[in-house]
């Protein structure tokens, strides 16, 4: 027996001390397919360099920090290292732990890869000093972003406080989340998650007792989250998500809960969600799904989006599908992610008209159509009244429109003619429009119902 790594001399009967550790496999016990066992498998192969399975798919003890392999993932030797020398460790041969694996924490996606670091008794030759010089020494190549100073330790005498040029607030760059990130997450403890999911304003920040004081987050084995909320005066306990959005969904995790929101963001089909999950209660998934559905209609009918700017110029259109509906919509010129659409009532006029134009395009925006049916509706008196109280100017010149907006516009109308839309539909559909034009559509959607249904901190 040999060990898999490249350029590893380990071999059974040659005399050294090693133990072997076989890859884990993709299946859990019953012998499906299971999500976490495939990314420690994934994670496994990644750790020694390697893209498919080996032919001796066995890893020697070498290659662990403490000799020995771990099927839990919230150990730091949970993966072997490619490098040698786990014997004596040193900074140049230990492999960083988990969060080392992590991409830099951003700022919009602080709820996915901000990991806290906390420091453990370790047994064998992981001690706390070689603690320390791991952590330095993958702060140094770039790997982590979290400061190994104290919170106390005074800055560099040339770094400057605030946001430096160029950086980007909240809604920056980031890393867009991806499933193996919620996956990981989903590995801290149960306190550690409940604390992101107030992080996001999934879960209330804090809660008020019925005696007047305030509640705390505790720990409980019996609760289906891990925790809590608990009067530490008294012995009134409430459930964590008590007064939120997710107070109805009873029967599942926290955790599952939030990766059933980022399969429906992601236009995950209930089918594949279920799968993917490993769930064995089949009416979650519609149940969740259903309730994201009705968050949609919540979100069109309260939504007053801002596109367009002064000087852009925004094409306007209506038509009507096939179950009746009336559509009005409006795309930027120069952006055509930048996209609006507003079902109008069965006998809709020119109130309706202009009160979904002026509640979706910003003041000083030119707008351009030549819908010969949203120009009767207007008429002359609608024209000046969108110019001289909102700002919105109508250029009716021929040459104005884009073939680009004109084949969008007919894209859009094949589209939701051969879906034969509802009402509902519809309205998801217009949501799914809005969330594919920002970076990450599952924060978008968490943004929402943070929005929408902020949790409740009252007393009951």
């Amino acid at each position: 027996m040999s060990c898999c790594v490249r350029r590893c001399p380990s071999r059974s009967g040659s005399g050294t001390s090693v133990r072997f550790f076989g890859l884990p496999s993709e299946e859990d016990n019953d012998g499906n397919w299971s999500y976490r066992k495939a990314l420690q498998r994934q994670l496994w192969l990644e750790a020694i360099n390697r893209d498919t399975l080996p032919r001796n798919p066995m890893v020697c003890s070498r290659h662990f920090v403490s000799g020995e392999a771990s099927n839990l993932l919230c150990y730091p030797d949970f993966v072997p290292s490619k490098n040698l020398g786990y014997d004596q460790p040193t900074t140049t041969t230990l492999r960083p732990p988990l969060q080392a694996l992590q991409p830099p924490p951003k700022s919009t996606t602080d709820f996915l890869n901000s990991f806290h670091l906390k420091r453990k008794a370790t047994q064998g030759t992981m001690t706390e000093s070689s603690f320390d010089a791991v952590m330095a020494k993958a702060s140094e190549a770039g790997l982590l972003t979290i400061s190994t100073n104290t919170p106390s330790s005074v800055p560099p005498a040339n770094s400057e406080q605030g946001p430096k040029e160029g950086d980007e607030a909240d809604d920056g760059p980031g890393e867009v989340t991806t499933l193996k990130m919620l996956l990981l997450r989903c590995l801290d403890s149960d306190l550690e998650f409940i604390e992101c999911c107030q992080h996001v304003g999934l879960i209330a920040p804090n809660q008020q007792c019925s005696c007047g004081n305030q509640m705390m987050v505790s720990l409980a084995s019996d609760a289906l989250d891990g925790g809590e909320w608990k009067c530490p005066s008294c012995p009134i306990t409430r459930g964590i998500r008590e007064g939120t959005w997710l107070e109805d969904v009873r029967t599942i995790k926290l955790k599952d809960v939030v990766i059933g929101l980022y399969c429906w963001s992601r236009n995950y089909p209930e089918q594949l969600c279920q799968h993917e999950m490993d769930l064995r209660e089949v009416s979650y998934v519609p149940f969740l799904y259903k309730k994201c559905q009705q968050l949609t209609t919540e979100f069109i009918n309260n939504e007053i989006s801002n596109i367009g700017r002064p000087g852009e110029v925004v094409e306007i259109e209506q038509f009507q599908t096939q179950a009746g509906l009336h559509v009005v919509g409006g795309v930027e010129r120069n952006n055509y992610k930048n996209v609006f659409f507003r079902v109008l009532p069965e006998n809709w006029n020119r109130d309706d008209l202009v009160t979904a134009l002026v509640d979706q395009i910003s003041y000083g925006t030119i707008l351009h159509t030549k819908d010969t049916v949203l120009l009767d509706i207007l008429a002359p008196d609608g024209i000046k009244y969108l110019e001289k109280y909102w700002g919105l100017k109508m250029d009716l010149r021929s040459n104005c429109e884009s073939p680009l907006v004109t084949s969008l516009w007919a894209l859009f109308e094949r589209l939701i003619a051969e879906k034969d839309y509802t009402q509902n539909s519809l309205l998801e559909f217009l949501m799914r429009r809005r969330m594919e034009s920002t970076r990450d559509p599952f924060l978008f959607l968490l943004e929402v119902i943070t929005s929408l249904h902020p949790p409740c901190i009252a007393a009951s």
